[in-house]
């Protein structure tokens, strides 16, 4: 279910895991987007869509009504401070998701998808 590996690839980011760990994850249980394994580049674009949050923009008007919310805009929120972050991270980035981000990596959880 597509959903569900959205859902997943934004939990596991905003919970600190990197793109790479997520997209190796996704190709190690078979699950792949359009029928071909998922790139580093699919999961950035994912992570980077608003339509996740059943918000769309186009030609400087918001819909609302166009797509499922599929995460909720906290969520969303999160995963965009924490791209910030990561951009920003040889720059000693001070945002509270980046040090959850660096104890996710400090532990090294491992989690799978499941029914899918």
């Amino acid at each position: 279910d597509e959903a569900r590996v959205v859902r997943f690839i934004y939990e596991q980011y905003a919970a600190g895991e990197i793109v790479r760990d997520i997209t190796e994850r996704l190709q190690a249980q078979g699950i792949s987007f359009h029928g071909k394994p998922f790139l580093l580049n699919t999961v950035y674009h994912i992570l980077r869509l608003e339509k996740y949050t059943g918000i769309c923009r186009y030609g400087g008007t918001v819909y609302t009504d166009i797509f499922p919310a599929i995460i909720p805009r906290p969520l969303y929120d999160k995963v965009q401070e924490n791209i910030f972050c990561a951009k920003s991270s040889s720059a000693g980035c001070a945002i509270p998701i980046c040090r959850a981000r660096q104890e996710h990596r400090a532990t090294e959880q491992s989690c799978t998808i499941t029914n899918v």
